[in-house]
């Protein structure tokens, strides 16, 4: 029970989570960690702690501490001390973190109306962020803003970031949430979540969640199929609307090009990367570049990102380890839908170095794996 009611915490106070003088990212990345340390040693403590059947998880874990010495050093020297690429203990803390928090979710028993108390908090957590997403969208905000950025540096509909602070870092948590909302049929949260999802002008959210969606609904019969034209030319139009409204272009050429440099630049060290963390640090010393896109702190697609850092092995065994969570998650298409959101968020955005996104998807891999509890309760329909 205490558990499941860690697991809960996490859901509804991470999104909302924030402090004052901080991006809303930092103090979200460090409630998620100690909620997930939390969670981690209760159930280690209690003797519920199981194995995990992914072998590719385990050995991804362990290469990401091994790679640690065998990556090349880049040195710093702080008051005549050598800090060795000093920037990769902290992803390396995260990744322990977070995958200590995988096992032991997926080493709990998850009955069927805990399931959907779990998601509904989800819904509600969504239908609220997405409502003051609405009201930001005319202007009333006083919290929430995007800041430290030049008028012409600001993303398409910045005043459209809930408590992200940043329509991007909206955009994707709502696409990932949506597949969960409309399984257990909450209709009137779901519909906020898309009203807000496209309010933000976030084009990649807008393939995963539209992706997402047709996953859970499937289109193995006629209806279905009916149903997913129906959503796809509803998307398309009213995204189109509102980008044309706002005379906004669609392409960000700039990543595209960045992304170019980083696959020219990681070929070096193809092998190991450059280090876990590295990016921040060694891309934009070499290409200082100007505009919004040389100011990046993240590649704008995470494995891309975690290719550079870590090689061609850290990579593979990554796809591996998700390959293996997708086969697994083939019954339970709610979460296949939503874990496909975020892997599809994933290749135009940073869901997996922020803390709610993270903390979410964990739980879904989780969930993935957890055991069936039998009947406890009222089964959900989508269940």
């Amino acid at each position: 029970m205490i558990a499941k009611l860690l697991i809960a915490a996490g859901l509804l106070l991470i999104p909302f989570f924030s402090a004052a003088g901080y991006d809303t990212r930092e103090p979200k990345l460090a409630l998620a960690m100690v909620l997930a340390v939390a969670l981690s040693l209760w159930v280690i403590s209690q003797g519920y702690i199981r194995k995990l059947n992914n072998k590719w998880i385990y050995l991804l874990a362990g290469y990401l501490v091994i790679r640690c010495f065998i990556s090349p050093k880049f040195i710093i020297l702080i008051k005549d001390m050598t800090a060795d690429s000093i920037w990769q203990w902290q992803p390396l803390a995260m990744a322990i973190i977070f995958f200590l928090m995988l096992i032991s979710v997926a080493s709990l028993t998850f009955y069927n109306n805990e399931k959907k108390m779990l998601l509904t908090i989800i819904s509600w957590v969504g239908a609220v962020i997405s409502l003051y997403a609405i009201f930001q969208y005319f202007g009333v905000d006083q919290y929430f803003r995007v800041v430290g950025l030049q008028k012409g540096e600001m993303p398409d509909a910045y005043q459209v970031c809930g408590t992200f602070g940043q329509p991007t870092l909206l955009a994707s948590f709502l696409a990932i949430i949506l597949p969960l909302v409309v399984s257990i049929r909450k209709y009137i949260p779901a519909a906020l979540i898309l009203i807000a999802l496209l309010l933000t002008q976030s084009h990649v959210a807008y393939i995963a969640a539209f992706i997402s969606i047709i996953i859970l609904v499937g289109v193995d019969n006629r209806a279905r199929q009916v149903i997913s034209v129906f959503l796809l030319c509803s998307m398309i139009v009213a995204g189109s609307y509102i980008i044309e409204k706002n005379n906004k272009s669609i392409p960000d050429s700039g990543r595209f090009g960045a992304w170019s440099n980083i696959v020219n630049d990681a070929k070096k060290y193809a092998i190991t990367g450059k280090g876990l963390g590295s990016f921040a640090y060694v891309y934009h010393d070499k290409h200082p570049g100007t505009g919004t896109t040389s100011k990046f702190k993240e590649a704008h697609n995470d494995f891309l990102q975690f290719g550079y850092e870590t090689g061609l092995i850290g990579l593979g065994l990554l796809l591996l380890a998700l390959g293996a969570v997708i086969k697994k998650a083939r019954n339970k298409k709610y979460l296949l839908a939503a874990l496909m959101a975020s892997v599809l968020c994933a290749f135009g955005s940073f869901p997996y170095q922020l803390g709610a996104h993270i903390y979410y998807t964990i739980f879904i891999i989780g969930l993935i794996y957890a055991r069936e509890g039998g009947q406890l309760g009222n089964a959900s329909p989508n269940m």
